[in-house]
């Protein structure tokens, strides 16, 4: 996932030149971020239950090597941050492990954004333009939560905390800053999905080299592997929608990168689910509690909510409202595009997890599920704007008009949702 360079035409010292305007773009992006989420990071790692447990798995792990849960990437993560630095402070070392799995993501987001789009007319003619729309966009998609400003919920007027929290229950958020686990998650689970896009659903393998075939099954295995270890819902909806697809390609006699999915997705994740169920649900630890898995349609999403129906079908719809405008609108040229199709079946595979599955016990009404959702979301959401800003420059070149009426649609509730996403991270960092 690299951003194609100049041509080899182009003098060398346009081409140095050329690197390091991407590099200050990138750079651009890592300072943004750091002033978007720095605080809403620190005040989640100072206030939120998730944070301070997982907090405490990394030092049992760390002064007695007990492995207290099965997806411990964010852990390995903190005690390495936490050697690195000196051994000084658990909790600065938290917040640079919160820190770093954004900046990693808002970097491969301007990559793949830019990768995107630099073949475009309009972008080779506004470089500079392309960067910063590129910039913008990536840094917007690192923060972006669900458009509850459409209900009111965002509001200066609540009260308290538990108000505040409760009240957003029922959204399907891509973006979480209480549960570090899922932040480590977005940027391999975007690895994963950028991998699978280029070599599982595209012959990108037919005619390659043993060699290449061998380092694209190894690179897809161990994203594989790091989606798993960082958190195992990507897994468990991505696996799934990789046999189904794989399904549909045979039937309708299309080839597909049979080889990497079998031995870089399902084999590898496949193994890494049974032994993460084993660890959880049957050598169930004294941490994670006795727990099993139950069919419970709705019972947890409506109990959490409050039980009302219509209040949990309008989140919903609310949640995705962008990315279903985006295909709506887009409709003939959508349906043809693989990479969004096949992440709305991971997304609504992601999302019968949430609705239809429940842990039993004490562990109901954690929504462990819903995590499932939440990252197959966040893949629509950013695969649904590359592929809006795609079709906008393609046609900006054709008709030579940069706003139509279905792009003034979809920018005016991207920026809704955008001024949403800010509003919720205020008040995030004043009631956690």
């Amino acid at each position: 996932m690299t951003i194609a360079s100049p041509s080899i035409n182009t003098p060398n010292d346009n081409r140095y030149r050329w690197l390091i305007q991407e590099f200050l773009s990138v750079l651009l992006v890592v300072v943004l971020v750091i002033a978007a989420v720095t605080a809403v990071t620190l005040h989640a790692v100072l206030t939120h239950i998730d944070q301070v447990l997982h907090l405490s798995f990394a030092v049992e792990m760390f002064n007695e090597g007990n492995l207290t849960t099965p997806h411990f990437l964010h852990q390995a993560l903190l005690i390495m941050v936490y050697i690195l630095t000196g051994q000084t402070s658990w909790g600065f070392s938290t917040v640079l492990a919160n820190l770093l799995p954004q900046l990693f993501l808002g970097t491969l987001l301007y990559a793949m954004l830019r990768t995107s789009v630099h073949q475009a007319v309009w972008a080779q003619r506004h470089l500079w333009g392309a960067r910063f729309l590129s910039i913008g966009l990536a840094v917007s998609l690192v923060i972006m939560t669900p458009a509850t400003v459409l209900f009111g919920i965002v509001s200066p007027f609540l009260q308290d905390a538990n108000e505040f929290n409760s009240m957003l229950l029922g959204f399907v958020t891509p973006t979480t800053f209480h549960n570090p686990t899922m932040t480590i998650l977005r940027p391999f689970t975007l690895i994963l999905f950028l991998l699978i896009t280029k070599f599982v659903l595209q012959p990108g393998l037919r005619d390659a080299s043993r060699g290449r075939v061998l380092l694209v099954i190894t690179l897809t295995a161990l994203a594989t592997i790091l989606c798993g270890l960082a958190k195992p819902n990507y897994l468990l909806a991505v696996l799934p929608a990789v046999v189904l697809w794989l399904a549909w390609s045979w039937f309708r006699k299309l080839f597909g990168g049979w080889t990497n999915a079998i031995f870089g997705v399902l084999v590898p994740g496949g193994l890494f689910l049974v032994w993460q169920f084993l660890f959880t649900y049957v050598a169930s630890t004294a941490v994670l509690g006795s727990s099993s898995i139950a069919f419970a349609p709705f019972e947890v999403i409506f109990g959490l909510v409050g039980g009302s129906t219509g209040l949990v079908i309008a989140r919903l719809i609310a949640s995705v409202s962008l990315p279903v405008l985006i295909y709506a609108l887009y409709w003939r040229r959508a349906r043809q595009d693989h990479a969004l199709n096949f992440a709305w079946l991971t997304f609504v595979i992601g999302m019968s997890y949430m609705l239809l599955l429940a842990e039993t016990g004490g562990r109901k009404f954690h929504g462990n599920f819903f995590w499932s959702g939440y990252i197959t979301f966040f893949i629509v959401n950013i695969v649904s704007v590359r592929f809006a800003l795609v079709q906008w420059l393609g046609d900006v070149a054709v008709n030579k008009r940069a706003l139509t009426g279905r792009t003034i649609l979809i920018l005016s509730l991207f920026l809704l949702i955008l001024v949403n996403s800010i509003i919720y991270m205020v008040q995030f960092y004043q009631w956690g």
